[in-house]
């Protein structure tokens, strides 16, 4: 057999024989097959304000606890666990990882503990063919696979303990952040979970948002209409993003105008009721082409969109969804993640999906 040249630097005997590599060829080969740290937390929330003590309790977990975030939708708990991801990533050089469960999604059923183990493998480098077909196989592989990592672990938008149990990696390096609407007595009672409640912002905290999106001067300027939106936000952050986002594309109007457009609170004590007016005052102003795309995203299951699969699933070419989703993002209605990829909050698809159900379709010549 002809080697090419060099080859007897990687211990390759060239005279015809074989020998086994050297101990340093095959550690040149260990490191370049090693995948890197997984790095899958969404992009870090711009403007995002207030959560001191919550995340001095999340800098205090220890390691190997399980953290549960709990709250109403819209109230920011993902936004708090991605912004202490990023802020403690030193403290977790094997990765962090992120999986939305879609506990609460209405298009889509929640994903599987089966499906989340698999994206979470596949994730920490597992070739697809090693990954077992068995739920309890898959959870066994994950727990061997994360023992001897020091990483984050963020199990977003959780449904039900079942669905959090399999994916929990009970190694003693690494800490679980569990997001979720409900109460998980069942994750707290067994696995010892820490609850947090996450609350709506503090007054000041609501206004400091506002004052990062819309700048210091136009805050201080018009104190009591400041005031005055935060009380028909309900202090939830997505419902304020929305508001800053629209009063930030209108910066002539004062914002007492813009307040007034929302409507009065309803006073029937539940935020989400409110906060549907913001949703409504958010999207009216959306043009006709871009209000028909985001009804249509109520029906469209994807959490993870592009222009190329907007421009598919709509009938669009590249260029026009590229231009929409942009249109979407700077009114609040989606987030841009990561460079190019958008999602939808499940309140404001659930909201899409009620309006598609009343509304024509993309494809109708009328907003």
């Amino acid at each position: 057999m002809v080697y090419p040249p060099g080859m007897e630097s990687f211990g390759v005997d060239v005279s015809g024989g074989y020998r086994l590599p050297r101990p340093e060829a095959l550690m040149t080969e260990f490191l370049l097959l090693k995948p890197a740290a997984p790095e899958q937390l969404p992009r870090d929330v711009r403007g995002f304000t207030g959560r001191s003590a919550e995340l001095v309790r999340l800098d205090a977990l220890a390691d190997g606890a399980i953290a549960l975030l709990t709250g109403p939708a819209g109230i920011g708990k993902t936004a708090l666990a991605v912004r202490w991801g990023h802020r403690a990533a030193e403290r977790f050089p094997d990765g962090q990882l992120f999986v939305n469960l879609r506990g609460f999604d209405h298009v889509v059923p929640p994903m599987e503990p089966a499906e989340a183990l698999r994206r979470l493998l596949t994730a920490l480098g597992v070739p697809t063919r090693r990954v077992p077909a068995g739920l309890d196989e898959r959870a066994a592989l994950y727990r061997a696979e994360m023992a001897d990592r020091r990483a984050l672990v963020v199990l977003d938008n959780a449904g039900v303990a079942t669905q959090v149990r399999p994916l929990l990696a009970a190694a003693r390096n690494c800490v679980t952040v569990v997001t979720c609407r409900n109460q998980l007595t069942g994750l707290i009672v067994r696995e010892g979970a820490q609850p947090a409640e996450v609350p709506p912002l503090a007054p000041a905290e609501a206004a400091q948002l506002l004052g990062h999106r819309l700048g210091p001067d136009r805050v201080a300027g018009e104190t009591l209409a400041v005031a005055d939106m935060i009380d028909r936000c309900a202090r939830l952050p997505l419902a304020l993003s929305l508001a800053a986002a629209r009063a930030a594309g209108r910066p002539r109007r004062p914002l007492a105008d813009l307040v007034g457009e929302i409507g009065a609170p309803t006073g029937c004590g539940h935020p989400h009721a409110d906060v549907r007016a913001v949703f409504a005052w958010s999207y009216r102003a959306l043009s006709a082409t871009a209000a028909r795309l985001f009804r249509m995203l109520g029906r469209h299951p994807a959490h993870d969109l592009t222009a190329t699969a907007t421009a598919g699933m709509a009938g669009l070419t590249v260029g026009q969804a590229t231009v929409l989703l942009a249109e979407l993002a700077r009114a609040g209605l989606l987030s841009e993640f990561a460079p190019g990829r958008y999602s939808c909050h499940d309140l404001l698809r659930t909201y899409a999906a009620e309006l598609a159900s009343t509304r024509p379709t993309l494809s109708s010549g009328t907003a």
